[in-house]
């Protein structure tokens, strides 16, 4: 005899919350926690059909008095399931920080939009200290939305291992375009790739240890 259980963290239930990591990577680690509670529910099972005080004290699981569950056939399943699901349950640090950078990236592409539109020449801001000067910018920090660390008064921002560096372009003494790069700190340690923002939102990227380029591939 056999028992299951719904395997949190990949089944149908999980399709609405894979759907929002793929447009914001940066909240995937709700999905490794579905995952880790699937494998918790799966102990939990293993447990009560291992136990003599668990399902084997109801009759509907005996025969003849005797269990019906096979205790090593158990333990071969658990095992051949960890065994293929492990891999995917690290994430390597570095690939996590290029995640947060490209999301960072889309912050700031939305700001540099909100701001655009709301100012009165139809211009993109001098600086990125100036985008605290929007007030839809301002309540998206508040609400957390545009995170405080992308709004400095330098000419860069550091946040999560990368330094984001905004180059607008004017005419006229008017910010009509921009990029913004997004390098890391330390190449190959805190990432090995690097991002370039344009004013259409595209980001590109290059795995070489330089800025990316408008010619480079898009994300």
């Amino acid at each position: 005899m056999g028992c299951a259980t719904d395997w949190v963290g990949m089944s149908q239930s999980d399709v609405g919350n894979v759907a929002r990591n793929l447009q914001d990577m940066s909240t995937f680690d709700t999905q490794v926690d579905h995952m880790l509670q699937g494998f918790v529910n799966f102990q939990f099972l293993g447990r009560l059909v291992n136990s003599t005080s668990g399902f084997v004290t109801n009759p509907a699981f005996q025969s003849s008095g005797k269990p019906l569950f096979r205790t090593a056939l158990y333990y071969i399943c658990l095992l051949l399931v960890v065994a293929a699901t492990l891999p995917n349950w690290y994430v390597p640090r570095t690939v996590r920080r290029e995640n947060q950078a490209v999301d960072s990236l889309r912050q700031y592409s939305t700001a540099m939009r909100s701001y655009m539109t709301t100012s009165k020449d139809k211009s993109y801001p001098p600086d990125l200290s100036a985008l605290a000067a929007s007030a839809e910018a301002s309540q998206r920090v508040s609400s957390g939305i545009l995170d405080s660390e992308l709004i400095c008064a330098h000419s860069s921002c550091i946040k999560n291992g990368y330094r984001f560096e905004y180059r607008p372009e004017f005419k006229e003494k008017r910010a009509t375009s921009y990029t913004i790069s997004a390098r890391p700190l330390e190449f190959e340690e805190t990432g090995k790739l690097s991002f370039l923002l344009n004013a259409d939102g595209s980001i590109h990227q290059t795995r070489e240890d330089r800025d990316a380029l408008l010619t480079d591939g898009t994300r």
